[in-house]
C-alpha cells in the first residue's frame, strides 16, 4: 500500500495512516496493529477481528473513545476469514 504505514498479518494488510478524525495518529496505529494481530490470530469473522482489536485498546489510554468513535468497518462483519 503506497504512501502509508501498513501492517502485514498473514495474508492481510491493515493500513493505519489515514485517520478519519483529529484523533492522535499513534493511538490509531495501535488499533491498526491490534486489528492485524486479530486477523492473523483466531478470529473466525471480520467482525470478530474488529471487536478483538477494539477490546485490546487499554482503557486507561487517553483518546480511546475518539478512536472507537471514528473507526468505520466498511464491509460485512460476518465475512469468514480464510485460513
Amino acid at each position: 500500500m503506497a504512501g502509508g504505514q501498513s501492517y502485514r498479518a498473514g495474508e492481510y494488510w491493515v493500513n493505519g495512516d489515514y485517520p478519519s478524525s483529529a484523533a492522535i495518529l499513534s493511538d490509531q496505529r495501535l488499533l491498526a496493529q491490534n486489528l492485524a494481530d486479530a486477523l492473523a490470530g483466531n478470529a473466525e469473522t471480520l467482525g470478530e477481528a474488529v471487536l478483538q482489536a477494539q477490546a485490546g485498546l487499554p482503557e486507561t489510554m487517553g483518546g480511546v473513545r475518539e478512536i472507537l468513535l471514528t473507526f468505520n468497518l466498511l464491509g460485512d462483519p460476518t465475512l469468514p476469514l480464510a485460513r
